[in-house]
């Protein structure tokens, strides 16, 4: 009996040896793969950086003082009123609202003739 035992004892321990090298070669293989992937990843996060950094270059040029002002020159006609043409709005820069330097003024919307057609 004690070869019978002896026997199983050494097939439990091979099984388990090639049991454990498989879970090894699996495990190592699954490393691999993820290691790739993250390589991919990486390399894709820095490519979208670099996009970042451009758009936010391109936002910058776009929305620059000289540009918007070109823009609204060109395309809508607007020009830098006169200091006669401005009318100032508000009221008294020091209320009693307790805030200092606010105050609360209410503006009456005016029909401002229109230079273009009528809508």
């Amino acid at each position: 009996m004690s070869g019978l035992l002896s026997r199983l004892l050494l097939a439990i321990v091979v099984g388990s040896a090639f049991a454990s090298a498989v879970g090894v070669i699996w495990t190592k293989h699954e490393s691999r793969t993820e290691f790739v992937r993250l390589q991919r990843m990486q390399a894709q996060r820095d490519e979208l950086d670099i996009e970042w950094g451009r758009l936010k270059l391109e936002q910058s040029t776009w929305s620059s003082h000289g540009r918007v002002e070109q823009v609204a020159r060109a395309n809508l006609k607007m020009i830098i009123p006169q200091p006669t043409d401005v009318i100032p709005v508000g009221g008294n820069p020091t209320s009693d609202s307790g805030h200092s330097g606010v105050s609360r003024t209410q503006v009456s919307r005016t029909q401002v003739p229109s230079t273009q057609g009528s809508p």
